[in-house]
């Protein structure tokens, strides 16, 4: 009845029941003899076949199919259900350097031979050439540090077979890919390759980075390449995004749309800590892993056009890998064995939708010769600001049409922790100690209007006026 084969057999005390992974079996039963002593001999189709089983107890049923360099990611198609694989090597040249650099010492026998030998050698460097060793018996050759080959594989996972095979240059290096739709493309699917140029791991240099990009045709068995698009780090982490793409570039977290030429960026985030080594997203909510610091949770705001960090882990954690569990919980594992589960908590990620949200810019920066200790903004007049150090009180305005703040005044105090005052007429704030509390103080009230503020330096007040405009 079943469109599958199953065997039921005990080990270990127990009943077990599992599928075969075979094929299609009409007629079978036992079979032994000395070099199967526990066989099956049975019936598919048109052929007689006698079977060995392996494994008794096993959940899983694993096939291997080896490859050309070590596979870093995989992606499947989900139209086709085939494999993209991208797979990178350290110390190893690609197949177009072998061939070159084969060329160049068979060139180099012949010149070191003397007059004499000239033909000997022609013949030994053209039998050098013909001799291809398999590399899975001798190895491959060592290409040094700094040396980098990549390819991208696309495979039939049920067969095994490759069907499309991109040897990407030397010194590039892929560390990731995703495989996504764009809304401005219809219905074609596309595959986004992250790769660094010429990576130097200890001490860690790089050149800069690109990102491929294939459309997928022939039904998702063959990648035409579209372009490719600089980026200044390694793009380490790409995910799909709202009919966009999300790549983390070194630490920048940016937001990619499809062009012509090379991909759009749309907008950035400048604030994850260290490196981005994984995206997670769901809705418009994305779950950055960083490299050192765990879990950052981040919302993409459409309207604004902005990513904002709202929420991130207490505890630092070297991720290497992590998957969403739901919309606030994502699950991780770091670089020394330990699995985590981490959770944002759900009264702070439903208040982040609805409340705006401000962004401070840097103007510039001023150089005092003491630390300041407070700076206040002056109420009644805008665009004034009071700034205390620990020997003098200044008051600066910042002009709208100017990027440098003009000084107002300036006053000396004599006491390093002095009592420090502004006053907005008849309300004072006061800071002494690094505590701050509001309170009146009625001999500074009858201060005019016109004055900016007061400063009290101990037992004496001084006001502040706006400068001479005449």
């Amino acid at each position: 009845m079943s469109s599958r084969s199953w065997l039921s057999y005990s080990y270990q005390s127990r009943f077990h029941l599992t599928p075969l992974s075979y094929e299609t079996l009409e007629f079978a039963s036992g079979f032994a003899s000395e070099q199967c002593p526990e066989g099956i001999v049975a019936i598919s189709t048109n052929t007689l076949r006698i079977l060995a089983l392996e494994k008794l107890g096993a959940v899983f049923n694993q096939v291997a199919f080896p490859l050309q360099y070590t596979p870093r990611k995989f992606v499947i198609h989900p139209e086709s259900n085939n494999l993209i694989i991208i797979e990178t090597d350290h110390n190893a040249y690609t197949e177009a350097t072998k061939a070159q650099r084969k060329q160049q010492m068979a060139e180099e026998m012949v010149e070191a031979a003397g007059e004499d030998e000239r033909e000997l050698a022609a013949e030994m460097a053209a039998a050098f050439l013909n001799e291809n060793l398999p590399e899975s018996i001798f190895g491959a050759p060592k290409a040094g540090n700094g040396q980098w080959a990549s390819v991208i594989r696309v495979m039939n996972p049920i067969q095994g077979n490759t069907l499309d095979l991109v040897q990407l240059e030397q010194n590039e290096a892929a560390f990731s890919v995703a495989v996504c739709r764009f809304s401005n493309t219809g219905e074609d699917w596309y595959v986004l390759v992250g790769v660094a140029k010429d990576l130097i791991l200890n001490p860690r240099s790089v050149a800069g980075g690109f990102v491929y990009t294939y459309k997928l045709v022939n039904g998702g068995e063959k990648l035409e390449f579209l372009h490719k698009t600089p980026v200044e780090e390694v793009p380490a982490a790409i995910a799909p995004f709202q009919g966009r793409v999300l790549i983390g570039v070194g630490k920048l977290l940016r937001v990619y749309d499809l062009g012509k030429k090379k991909l759009l960026r749309k907008c950035e985030n400048k604030h994850i800590a260290n490196y981005i080594c994984g995206i997670q997203t769901i809705g418009h909510r994305v779950i950055v892993s960083d490299v050192q610091e765990s879990f950052i949770w981040v919302r993409y705001k459409r309207n604004e056009n902005q990513l904002i960090i709202f929420a991130d882990d207490t505890y630092p954690r070297w991720v290497t890998t992590a998957t969403l569990l739901d919309y606030d919980t994502v699950a991780g594992a770091d670089k020394f064995g330990n699995i985590c589960v981490v959770s944002c908590a759900s009264e702070r990620s439903g208040t982040i939708g609805s409340k705006p949200t401000a962004f401070l810019k840097h103007l510039m920066t001023l150089y005092l010769r003491t630390a300041p200790e407070i700076a206040v903004s002056l109420e009644s007049t805008p665009g004034l600001v009071g700034l205390f150090t620990a020997t003098r009180v200044r008051a600066l305005t910042f002009p709208a049409q100017t990027s440098a703040p003009a000084l107002v005044s300036s006053l000396t105090s004599s006491e390093s922790r002095c009592c420090q005052c502004l006053h907005f007429p008849a309300w004072l704030a006061c800071s002494r100690g690094g505590g701050e509390s509001r309170q009146p103080v009625p001999e500074l009230s009858s201060l005019p209007e016109v004055c900016l503020g007061a400063v009290s330096v101990g037992r004496y007040a001084r006001r502040i006026w706006p400068p001479c405009t005449n």
